[in-house]
């Protein structure tokens, strides 16, 4: 945990719980869990993407976490606009980057082969697109976990840490 918080360059980190984490994560600061599994997450409003397109800022990120640990993951949805987005890199490399923004009806990003648990969820999501929420969090377990399901996942109670984006 202590090296994901480095990586993303918080200042300020503090131990924190899951119900302050999540709060904080909601306003300014990113919340970073401790290892779920093999997993660690990293949540918080100040990780959505800038600018029009999720790969200008999304990607250098993937990249460099993924030179780190090996590989790395990005899920992001947004109700009001309706943006959806998923991406994993591995070892520098991007092999899938995907977004929605269902506002524009616009597809923002398209790179990589689409993985096996996106053409389960059907090839018209990727040609006219209409993911929503339950297909981010689809592609985020079949790839390595469904934030939505944590608490029957991972039922020990930890401590992770607060921080504020560099």
């Amino acid at each position: 945990m202590d090296a994901v918080v480095a990586a993303l360059g918080l200042k300020n980190a503090a131990r924190s719980t899951w119900a302050d984490g999540i709060q904080s994560a909601y306003s300014d600061k990113v919340f970073v869990t401790q290892p779920l599994g093999e997993w660690i997450l990293a949540a918080g409003c100040c990780l959505f993407y800038t600018g029009d397109a999720p790969a200008d800022s999304v990607l250098p990120v993937l990249r460099k976490l993924s030179e780190q640990f090996g590989e790395a993951q990005y899920f992001l949805t947004h109700r009001v606009v309706e943006a959806h987005v998923w991406a994993r890199a591995c070892s520098g490399r991007l092999m899938r980057g995907f977004g929605y923004v269902g506002e524009s009806g616009e597809v923002t990003w398209n790179q990589g082969t689409p993985t096996e648990v996106e053409l389960e969820l059907g090839e018209a999501i990727l040609q006219f697109p209409r993911p929503n929420e339950d297909h981010v969090m689809r592609v985020a377990a079949a790839w390595s976990v469904n934030p939505c399901e944590l608490e029957s996942q991972f039922t020990e109670p930890g401590l992770g840490q607060v921080g504020v984006l560099a």
